[in-house]
């Protein structure tokens, strides 16, 4: 086990089970197999073979064979990663062992979570000092837009104080495949613009390592809030009602899309779930 909620197994395979891993992937590729004088997956193993070349055979018998032994250890071990592992052939010699290391994420984990009741007190007694008449301050009546300004201000000035004191661990493996597809993403829409990358840093004054940092506390930030989120959710056992998916289905502009909601179900009561530990937040 490594650290931040990472493991890594490192397993070796004899030369006759990636033998068998070919074999397996030559009948895979048979069946859609097209060459001439025969149709289509009714060519010969033997004649796939010669067509494909040894070289192919080895890749796919390769990928056939990380799968199988994945799921296998998967199942051995009782693991449960939160996304693909990184997978490292340290050895493939033919017609020998072969070595073959998985490194897998976790789900993440909160070591710390911080008092958010006593963050909330503290922001209260903020704003009652705030509140305080003094002569020469004339009293003003608060309207709905400020209240909800108030409201969504407190709420933030919570979050910033509970996030600071909260621990989360969280595979390095996670942060760079969020990582790697925001920046893929964002590169998709500098093209758009008819820009280059180098030009967009230079308009946002940014380098590639100042962008990577900044978008990589953006993801720890996010998944941060999504556990802390999670586990106040669970400490005040803040549940959603079947009643409150309903009135989310119910906005559905027609039956396939409302079935579409419903197939969502896990999405959408997540969301609410989050909404209502946030409005508990505010509340505080």
């Amino acid at each position: 086990m490594l650290p931040k909620q990472t493991l890594q197994i490192t397993v070796q395979v004899p030369w006759i089970e990636v033998e068998q891993a070919q074999e397996k992937a030559v009948l895979e590729l048979q069946k859609g197999f097209e060459t001439e004088g025969f149709r289509k997956g009714k060519a010969p193993v033997v004649v796939v073979k010669e067509k494909i070349g040894q070289q192919r055979l080895l890749e796919e018998g390769a990928q056939e064979l990380l799968m199988d032994v994945y799921r296998d250890l998967l199942k051995k071990h009782a693991i449960k990663p939160y996304i693909d592992p990184k997978v490292d052939l340290l050895k493939a010699p033919l017609n020998g062992e072969w070595e073959i290391r998985f490194t897998v994420a976790l789900q993440p984990k909160l070591t710390k979570v911080p008092d958010y009741k006593a963050a909330a007190v503290k922001v209260r007694g903020e704003e009652k000092k705030d509140d305080i008449w003094v002569p020469g301050k004339e009293p003003k009546k608060e309207e709905e837009n400020e209240k909800h300004s108030k409201t969504d201000d407190r709420l933030q000035k919570i979050l910033d104080l509970v996030m600071k004191e909260t621990a989360l661990e969280i595979s390095d493996l996670i942060i760079d495949h969020e990582l790697n597809r925001r920046l893929a993403s964002l590169h998709d829409e500098i093209a758009k613009l008819g820009m280059t990358v180098d030009q967009y840093l230079r308009a946002r004054q940014e380098t590639q390592d100042s962008l990577r940092a900044k978008i990589k506390k953006e993801v720890v930030d996010l998944y941060t809030l999504e556990f802390l989120l999670d586990a106040i959710a669970q400490e005040e056992k803040i549940e959603i009602g079947e009643s409150e998916l309903e009135a989310i289905y119910a906005q559905a502009k027609n039956e396939k899309d409302k079935q579409a909601m419903k197939q969502n179900a896990y999405f959408y009561s997540r969301l609410v779930r989050k909404q209502k530990t946030l409005d508990y937040l505010a509340s505080l």
